[in-house]
């Protein structure tokens, strides 16, 4: 009977070490739900979380987010309930948390433990933020400052940050900036201030004011609530390109749009005219004129052709703070004239600025293309390439670096340490320019870079140059020369040696003679 009693003793122990150990690690927490979209759970709100063992002889408790233990008092505002529930043949203890009207301050880690094992799990608690008296559209005159107030309510207690269509707002914290941000406190809640000094037409916009909520101990635990005012600018009509006088090229008996674009508050009216001569106008009638976006663009469309070629139209924008006016002139696309000067005003070890000048441009630029070939041999300097070398050249689009009234370009790509001859063009949609004169560039070493003022200095140092190449050649002739008389020299020489050699033998061929 005793090997009996070990075998039942060996049964037991291997059925404790085995399901007794999958007992202590079934401990299984529901993970944290939110209503919705929500990411947090609003304060006010009931929640229950559930702990799960599958042995109701261990012992459960939740601790709370200061690890204290939470008590079994369903009287209290946040209490724990133990349960006995029957689930696939088998005993589940379940130990519910239950916060019967959530606050702030419960957001926190709470504890789910037994005597073996442990889980953990984040509640997230807010009271979201709303707005006081803030206001959604502030009307203001231009030139003077004015505050707009936000005001916001909700724990945690939220940070503001000011955006004006869409971009950051910082207060730099000189006295000449154009944004000042303070803070104050109030009975209600936190009241951040964007001051805005000096009002222009271009002030007005969207001023979104954000209210961000984040806890210190749960890094996801955060809200972001928004509130947009419309601020508008009491001002005359104001251009939205800012240019008084714009050309408008075209081709004969194309349809041109001409579009006038004025930012004004109150609401401005359009008038279109052309001058029939220098002192009268005639106006179309309002018919004839298209207006877009909310009336914000008056669109005239006229054909283009030989009688309107050079005429001035004249819009007119109005509203009871002011006028402006505007004027748009026909011209006839043409071809591009050839550049005048190209002046060399930046150089790297792969690239090459050039500004590029015109006496008098009467013609839209649509792209400029340059053509270069690298400079070999000595005499090169002299010549620039002649049109039948300039086939074996590259052609490349130089990229545009300066604004609209800078006409500065790159050509990119080059190879380091490298002078070459180059060449530019104008192109649009009628043709290309003629070439312009060619002129020599280098690239320089890496991690080099040459600033270069003008063409002067670049014409100076060919000049130089050519004038070295003039007297090295000189040197060259001087030496030809100096080799001439060395040769004559040597051939003098040679010969009274050989003239002197004869009469030496013949003297001692005589002298043999007469000893024999």
């Amino acid at each position: 009977m005793k090997w009996l009693f070990y075998v039942i003793v060996f049964i037991y122990m291997f059925y404790r070490a085995v399901y007794g150990l999958k007992q202590s690690n079934s401990l299984y927490v529901e993970p944290v739900t939110y209503e919705e979209d929500l990411k947090y759970l609003p304060a006010g709100t009931r929640k229950t979380i559930a702990c799960k063992v599958l042995n109701k002889n261990q012992k459960v408790e939740w601790l709370n987010h200061q690890g204290e233990v939470v008590k079994h008092e369903n009287t209290n505002r946040v209490f724990s309930q133990t349960k006995y529930l029957l689930s696939a043949g088998r005993s589940v203890t379940e130990q519910v948390l239950t916060f019967t009207h959530a606050v702030v301050n419960d957001s926190g880690v709470y504890t789910c433990r037994t005597d073996r094992t442990s889980q953990e799990v984040e509640l997230c608690v807010i009271d979201a933020s709303d707005f006081v008296d803030t206001p959604k559209e502030v009307i203001v005159s231009q030139g003077r400052s004015f505050t707009l107030s936000c005001e916001a309510r909700g724990q945690p207690e939220p940070r503001i940050i000011w955006y004006r269509n869409g971009e950051d707002i910082k207060d730099d914290g000189d006295e000449s900036s154009k944004y000042r941000l303070m803070v104050k406190y109030n009975r209600q809640g936190f009241e951040s201030l964007l001051t805005i000094t000096s009002l222009e037409a271009n002030d007005h916009g969207i001023y979104t004011c954000t209210a961000i909520q984040e806890n210190s101990e749960l890094s996801d635990c955060s809200l972001s609530k928004s509130w947009n005012i419309s601020l508008i600018v009491n001002h005359a009509p104001v251009f939205v390109d800012s240019d008084d006088i714009q050309l408008v090229y075209v081709k004969d008996n194309q349809s041109v749009d001409l579009i006038c674009s004025a930012s004004a508050y109150p609401r401005p009216t359009y008038r279109w005219f052309h001058y029939e001569d220098d002192h009268t106008l005639f106006e179309y009638p309002q018919k004839q004129i298209n207006f877009l976006n909310d009336t914000n663009e008056a669109k005239l469309s006229i054909v283009a052709n030989k009688f309107n070629y050079d005429k001035k139209f004249l819009c007119r924008v109005t509203n009871e703070l002011g006028d402006s006016l505007k004027s748009f002139i026909i011209l006839r696309t043409q071809r591009p004239d050839r550049p005048s000067e190209v002046n060399l005003i930046q150089s790297s070890d792969a690239e090459l600025v050039f500004n590029i000048t015109w006496f008098d441009i009467h013609f839209p630029i649509d792209g400029i293309e340059a053509q270069y070939m690298v400079v070999s041999g000595r005499g090169s300097r002299r010549k620039s390439p002649r049109e039948t070398e300039w086939k074996r050249g590259e052609l490349s689009e130089l990229v545009r670096s300066g604004d609209d009234e800078d006409y500065t370009y790159s050509l990119k790509d080059l190879d380091e340490d490298t002078e070459y001859w180059i060449r530019v063009r104008a192109k649009n949609e009628v043709g290309n320019s003629p070439w312009s004169s060619p002129i020599t560039a280098s690239t320089t070493i890496t991690g080099t870079t040459l600033l270069i003022v003008t063409m002067e200095a670049v014409t100076e140092n060919e000049n130089v140059i050519d004038e070295a190449t003039n007297d090295d050649d000189e040197a060259d002739d001087d030496d030809e020369e100096d080799e001439k008389l060395v040769g004559n020299f040597d051939g003098v020489f040679y010969g009274i040696f050989f003239v002197g050699g004869i009469f030496v033998l013949g003297f001692i061929c005589i002298f043999a003679m007469k000893m024999v």
